[in-house]
């Protein structure tokens, strides 16, 4: 793997990021807190077009070494948890739930678990609370990206960056041209599908391949800074589940995002490069994607077994998922991304196969079995057929007395 120099604050921005998110679906005082998934793309994009711009001119560019530092990064963390929501969904799920679990895992298997959600719900409806792999859709949407965006940089890079960058913008701004539109028609697929959300990605690919300004001054990098910040932080303050999103809406986080970037690569001492550079800050960054991973299952699962997560309760979920991410970073994340002799190219592959090949299989068992409807007994599959989930609790026609 290419080289890069370590910038904190990039870990900074990723702590705001899953920070909004949490805050959001935890309902904290953060209405629009679900803009922390397009603060990630933009990261994303920046990131992985550094590497691999970097690796394309020194001629050491490979798909299939692209392809295994995916794996490694993504995968391992990402195999445990939907086991451990299988397996918590075998045990606290209804057989309907259950069933629609085995389908997502599946479609999280596929890559194409937006696609899946697309079609199943909304993201905002109180059935996504039933759903404890919807968060799995932005990680789809990531990887179909990142399927056809190699390819694509590896052919433009024999012309000049004038005509790289020229074709990527133009493809942003169809992207964006689709997202305004799309959201004027067909909300779900905007949100959920790559065409719509592709824009996103490819503003950070664009200031990758911008590079650095010898005329930006120190207070003009400052200003920048301050109003990249504020193009996060308001709309995640003032923005809704009503908000039509993304199309223009979501151009304040994502410009915002890349000013960030722009601005404290030119100048690691701005007030805003050490505000994302403190070590709680970049700490929490290091842990962000674990915890991306396990904030919502744990969130879902509590509320089923909880109640509506308000004032101490909410601290539960806080703990947990906390708890979770650092297990998940410590005894997962950081072990699989290190090269090493017990771990080589081959053995990640097939690892890799097999664990999501057990995921396939886990998914078709519940799927096929209903929701593992044998659990239960006659009387008891009667009443669960009457099972209705409010968004807060179960409710049940046939007993007043019945609770879970």
């Amino acid at each position: 793997m290419s080289s890069q120099t370590y910038r904190p604050e990039i870990d900074g921005l990723r702590a705001i990021a899953v920070g909004l998110v949490v805050l959001y679906h935890l309902d904290w005082g953060c209405p629009g807190g679900y803009i922390g998934v397009d603060v990630f793309f933009v990261i994303s994009g920046f990131l992985i077009t550094k590497i691999l711009s970097q690796e394309l001119e020194q001629q050491q560019f490979s798909l299939s070494g692209f392809w295994v530092r995916r794996i490694r990064r993504i995968v391992p963390a990402a195999l445990v948890m939907v086991l451990a929501t299988l397996f918590a969904g075998y045990r606290w799920l209804t057989p309907a739930e259950l069933t629609q679990l085995g389908k997502s895992a599946m479609a999280q298997v596929g890559m194409v678990s937006n696609i899946y959600f697309w079609e199943d719900t909304s993201y905002f409806s109180s059935r996504a609370e039933t759903k404890p792999l919807l968060h799995t859709w932005s990680l789809a949407v990531e990887e179909q990206f990142y399927i056809f965006y190699p390819l694509a940089l590896m052919f433009l890079s024999r012309f000049s960056l004038r005509t790289r960058f020229g074709v990527l913008a133009g493809g942003a701004l169809i992207s964006l041209g689709l997202s305004c539109y799309g959201i004027a028609f067909h909300p779900e697929a905007t949100y959920y599908l790559l065409p719509p959300r592709a824009w996103e990605l490819l503003v950070g690919c664009l200031l990758a391949l911008l590079g650095k300004s010898s005329q930006l001054s120190f207070s003009r990098a400052n200003l920048l800074s301050l109003v990249g910040l504020l193009g996060i932080a308001i709309p995640a303050g003032v923005y809704t589940a009503r908000t039509s999103f993304p199309g223009l809406t979501a151009i304040p986080p994502v410009v915002g995002t890349a000013l960030v970037i722009y601005a404290t690569a030119h100048f690691p001492d701005l007030a805003i490069s050490r505000l994302l550079s403190w070590k709680p800050m970049v700490g929490l960054g290091l842990i962000s994607y674990s915890l991306y991973l396990w904030h919502w299952p744990v969130i879902v699962f509590c509320t089923m077994l909880l109640g509506h997560l308000a004032g101490w309760r909410a601290m539960i979920p806080l703990v947990l998922m906390l708890v979770l991410a650092v297990l998940s970073w410590w005894l997962v994340e950081t072990p699989f991304r290190r090269k090493s002799e017990w771990l080589p190219k081959p053995r990640l592959v097939v690892g890799a196969v097999a664990g999501n090949l057990l995921i396939l299989a886990i998914g078709l068992l519940f799927y096929h079995t209903d929701g593992w409807l044998s659990r239960y007994s006659a009387q008891e599959r009667l009443l669960i057929e009457d099972l209705t989930w409010t968004g807060e609790e179960y409710g049940c026609s046939l007993s007043d007395s019945l609770r879970f």
